[in-house]
């Protein structure tokens, strides 16, 4: 996987760096964050009361090319969070001084790259429509756990399982409503569904799922639509 994400980059750069040859090709950048929703992410070891966590969200920054007039290619690096727990019966489970945990949390922190197709399906005014589609890479880069005692005191110690997957990967498809606030600047709102091909846990019913809501802000060079531009002014002189 690693060897595939490096040759993608590599790609992903030299069409960056070369789309200024072709007249309707101009790069952007686009900086966006949000929401994730995941689903499957924990499973219930000691039949303890679980939860899935509040504080999952994403934010990154992804480097594209126009394909024409319809279609996007870019690729994209993020940062993701998520957090799942349990809780523990009053009185279960106690530390060496007699004083009970109520509860354990784990937050995973993970890299993804995501290559995708951008197709736009329809312009009104200033908003233009967008289908998308990629593969998701993702990797665990660190995990923190936290355990909440009875008295309100906290520690880092671990007591849920660690045994998690520490990469994996998955198809995404969503919609992108972008709001062109001027020739360069544009303001996006994506949602988007990502299945990934294996579970967290080896003891999940199924697989690690995300359902995501972004906002980003998208900039556009506009170097094939400047060149156009000139030469049309050189045919009129």
């Amino acid at each position: 996987m690693v060897k595939n994400c490096s040759t993608l980059i590599a790609v992903t750069v030299m069409v960056i760096f070369t789309a200024p040859v072709y007249s309707q090709v101009n790069p952007f950048i686009d900086l966006s964050g949000g929401y994730d929703y995941n689903l499957n992410k924990y499973y219930n070891k000691y039949v303890y009361e679980k939860f899935e966590g509040k504080t999952d969200f994403n934010a990154g920054v992804a480097l594209g090319v126009t394909l024409g007039k319809r279609v996007r290619f870019r690729t994209g690096v993020n940062y993701a969070q998520f957090t799942y727990g349990q809780y523990y019966p009053s009185g279960f489970l106690t530390d060496n001084t007699g004083i009970s945990y109520t509860e354990s949390e784990m937050t995973i922190h993970c890299i993804n790259l995501n290559p995708r197709l951008d197709g736009r399906l329809l312009t009104i005014k200033k908003i233009d429509l967008y289908i998308t589609a990629g593969y998701r890479f993702e990797w665990v880069v660190d995990d923190d756990e936290e355990s909440i005692k009875s008295d309100g005191a906290t520690t880092s110690s671990h007591y849920l399982d660690k045994n998690f997957e520490k990469s994996n990967g998955g198809p995404f498809i969503g919609f992108i409503v972008k709001y062109n606030a001027g020739k360069h600047l544009g303001i996006t709102f994506e949602p988007l569904y990502t299945y990934y091909l294996k579970e967290l846990y080896y003891q999940n019913d199924d697989n690690l799922q995300r359902l995501s809501t972004n906002i980003g802000i998208e900039y556009t060079f506009l170097l094939g639509k400047n060149r156009a531009e000139k030469k049309q002014e050189e045919v009129i002189e």
